[in-house]
């Protein structure tokens, strides 16, 4: 290559840049990925691996996650850190919750599925068609309890990482394994709606 080449060459380049950069009506693309999974890590334990059909990244700390949204929330069983390295050595005793004579360092509890989601910071924020289901404790194909809401098209849920909480202000729908229900107009709970905290009660043991 001569140096006549290499002279158009970089005039090709700065026309192109500048026309880039100096327009400002065009943005660079954001990154989009299809089939994503996040898996989140807390103090080297799993919390939730969440999939979609398409995630755009807007920033580093802010996602549209779009398309089949499912958000498994997962838990460790509890066990003595005798030495403080926060991993289970075979010598420390552990609670084995699943009865199944190992530790389970990750089980799943609960599930999440809406078809749009926001991520934003240490918060999802799931919108339309959401809904919640636990699981047993033993039997972890076996659903306990379900939770839905009464204009799907309206409903939404926040997640907030930190806190392990779920909440909403949308009129809702609890139904227990046990048989029995109840709604009201918002909630907050855990992620395994152990602890539920309702305003507006609309029922007890009953629901429309």
């Amino acid at each position: 290559m001569n140096f006549v080449s290499i002279y158009i060459l970089i005039l090709l380049v700065n026309i192109v840049y500048g026309q880039v950069s100096n327009s400002p009506n065009k943005q660079l693309p954001e990154n989009e990925i299809f089939g994503a999974e996040i898996s989140i890590i807390d103090d080297n334990k799993l919390s939730a691996v969440i999939t979609c059909d398409t995630l755009i990244s807007k920033s580093s700390n802010s996602a549209i996650l779009k398309g089949n949204v499912v958000a498994k929330f997962y838990d460790s069983e509890i066990f003595n850190d005798t030495n403080g390295n926060g991993l289970k050595d075979d010598d420390e005793w552990y609670d084995d919750e699943n009865q199944n004579g190992k530790f389970d360092s990750s089980f799943i509890i609960s599930q999440l599925k809406s078809n749009i989601a926001y991520s934003e910071n240490s918060s999802l924020i799931a919108k339309k068609n959401v809904t919640v289901i636990t699981f047993d404790n033993i039997d972890k194909a076996k659903v306990v309890d379900s939770l839905y809401f009464l204009d799907p098209q309206r409903s939404d849920i926040t997640w907030q990482r930190k806190y392990g909480t779920i909440a909403s202000d949308k009129s809702f729908i609890i139904r227990y394994g046990d048989g029995s229900c109840t709604s009201g107009n918002s909630f907050e709970s855990d992620i395994e709606l152990n602890n539920v905290k309702i305003l507006g009660v609309k029922g007890g043991n009953y629901c429309k």
